[in-house]
């Protein structure tokens, strides 16, 4: 029971953060800029479908560090937040470089986005170790 809780926390938590960091008071308008978008370019079906998947998306992310974490015997706080880290450094953060070097994305766009990752990362590895 504790798997699920945790992994819903997580979750809840991934999202949360999601809504904070992408808002137009802190990162969101910058971002909109660094994609060329404006808030009324985005059709409510098309943001429907974005914030499903994000749900889906931080479900089975929560759910797979969860496992990797069992699997690992991540118990700490302080553990699986550098796990976090870990895995955001070593495969979000370096697959995200790609967008600079061939999609001639800004670093900008860079900072924003693996930075949300990087937070969403570690915050859910601590969560996720604070109920192992």
């Amino acid at each position: 029971m504790n798997v699920i809780i945790s992994v819903a926390l997580a979750t809840i938590i991934r999202i949360a953060l999601g809504m904070l960091w992408y808002s137009p008071s802190v990162f969101g308008s910058a971002w909109m800029k660094t994609i060329k978008i404006s808030p009324k370019d985005i059709k409510p079906k098309d943001a429907q479908i974005a914030i499903l998947g994000g749900v889906l998306s931080s479900i089975i992310i929560s759910a797979m560090l969860s496992c990797l974490m069992t699997r690992l015997g991540i118990h700490s706080v302080l553990s699986g937040f550098f796990l976090g880290l870990s895995i955001w450094f070593g495969f979000v953060a370096m697959n995200q470089f790609g967008g600079i070097l061939w999609e001639k994305k800004s670093f900008q766009w860079f900072a924003i986005t693996t930075g949300y990752e990087c937070a969403a990362y570690a915050i859910s590895g601590s969560i996720l170790a604070y109920f192992a």
